[in-house]
């Protein structure tokens, strides 16, 4: 809350303290922040569709995760494990056969491997919760996942 009511002043133009890797008596001007940050994106967007899959079978989504920004994210990680029916492939982050690690370096991708196996009829939506470091401070990167099952 902090950090966002700091940007909402418009009359300050450095934010004191510890930038990542800089001194704590350090500061940094406000307008240069957003240049200096890991921005990690979904290439195949922020809702994955697995469509139509029957009960008893396995849908599987690969999604690739880009960094955008100059600054490495760290600490890249779920937040939360995903409900059932979507899991990562074999139940473990980043998924069997995909390849993020805890870093994704500037311009770098990586992949997760989502699978959806649904074991009656019907439709699910869940939201997939994760998190990084983006130089800053700890940002958010949700996407959601669908499926029917007919």
């Amino acid at each position: 809350m902090k950090f966002a009511l700091l940007f909402a002043v418009s009359t300050l133009p450095l934010l004191s303290g510890c930038y990542r890797e800089q001194p704590a008596s350090g500061s940094i001007h406000l307008d240069e922040i957003p240049e200096k940050v890991a921005v990690l994106t979904i290439q195949e967007g922020f809702a994955i569709d697995f469509g139509s899959v029957p009960p008893g079978e396995t849908g599987e989504a690969i999604l690739t995760i880009e960094n955008t920004g100059p600054y490495p994210a760290t600490e890249f990680k779920q937040t939360t494990e995903p409900e059932t029916p979507f899991s990562f492939k074999d139940g473990s982050f980043p998924g069997t056969g995909g390849s993020c690690t805890d870093r994704i370096e500037p311009d770098a991708t990586c992949t997760l491997v989502i699978t959806y196996e649904p074991d009656q009829l019907g439709s699910s939506e869940k939201t997939i919760e994760m998190s990084y470091v983006n130089g800053v401070l700890e940002f958010p990167l949700h996407f959601v996942v669908l499926g029917t099952s007919e």
